[in-house]
């Protein structure tokens, strides 16, 4: 086996990229209490707040809210 040196994990959700205001679509092949963690602990870790809710459609989006 290659042994190889400064490949970058891959991010799962797109945290570190969002401003106050943005949001995404959660893929429905996630659930909602994952994702709901996941921005919590970066949250928490980055001084940010996210908040996770169900739309109309029954589809769910994650804001960036702080």
């Amino acid at each position: 086996m290659k042994i190889e040196k400064q490949i970058p994990v891959p991010k799962k959700y797109p945290f570190h990229q969002m401003q106050v205001g943005d949001s995404f679509a959660i893929p429905p092949d996630k659930r909602r209490s994952t994702v709901a963690v996941a921005a919590t602990r970066y949250g928490h870790k980055h001084g940010m707040k996210f908040v996770v809710r169900m739309m109309p459609d029954r589809t769910y989006r994650c804001w960036r809210i702080e």
